[in-house]
């Protein structure tokens, strides 16, 4: 991943898209290695409400999906060890 040079991984929503009870499709593009792809996290909801420590309302989401690390560059020993990320 080169962290020494990119410092920081990002994923901006662009969508969410409802799949039934707490399940949502969040698509989104995601910056890697200054690499920006879009992609699609299926996310399930686990709560709403007021965040203990803090006093505010607030979400818990969890998310997965599948990406290609060959399409962010990172594609060292591609294809021996697997290009899909999950």
């Amino acid at each position: 991943f080169d962290t020494t040079k990119y410092t920081t991984a990002t994923f901006t929503s662009t969508k969410v898209i409802p799949r039934g009870e707490h399940k949502y499709d969040v698509e989104g593009n995601l910056t890697l290695k200054g690499v920006t792809k879009p992609v699609t996290l299926h996310a399930t909801l686990n709560k709403i409400g007021e965040h203990a420590m803090v006093k505010k309302q607030a979400v818990g989401f969890d998310a997965s999906g599948t990406l290609q690390r060959s399409a962010f560059g990172i594609d060292k020993y591609v294809p021996a060890v697997s290009d899909a990320i999950n």
